[in-house]
């Protein structure tokens, strides 16, 4: 009977430890998504502060040319 005991306690910690590890990963994916979403945001504010620097270098050739 003992032996039944301590494979049930076992197994208990098992699910335990399986149901700790599923929030884990939970919470994992969601940052992981939130992560993403930031990096795709600050990949098109690069972008168009990228643009804004074009358009003001552009300026900048165009008016020394004219001089």
């Amino acid at each position: 009977m003992k032996c039944y005991d301590e494979q049930l306690r076992q197994l208990q910690a098992q699910c335990a430890r399986e149901k700790k590890l599923d929030a884990s990963i939970d919470e994992l994916r969601t940052q992981r998504k939130a992560y993403a979403d930031r990096a795709d945001e600050l990949r098109k504010r690069l972008a168009d502060e990228q643009a804004d620097v074009e358009r003001l270098e552009g300026r900048r050739l165009t008016a020394f040319f004219f001089r």
